[in-house]
């Protein structure tokens, strides 16, 4: 899976942790625990900030699928 979604300008699209709660739809502060946890989905560090590629945050959409119990 290609986990680089890249932007008009041909540079890649990185989300601020605000959008990329957005995206999963859990609180900024789910994904700040998830960090500290070493959990969560992947991210990369700019200097102090963090930011995350829409490709790593399906990805880790699709790893919490669960099947139905019988």
């Amino acid at each position: 899976m290609n986990s680089t979604t890249i932007s008009p300008t041909g540079a890649p699209v990185l989300l601020n942790e605000h959008d990329a709660a957005m995206w999963l739809t859990v609180s900024v502060g789910s994904l700040r625990a998830w960090r500290g946890q070493g959990t969560g989905p992947r991210y990369i560090k700019v200097g102090a900030q963090v930011r995350y590629r829409p490709g790593d945050l399906d990805a880790y959409l699709e790893s919490q699928l669960c099947e139905p119990s019988r």
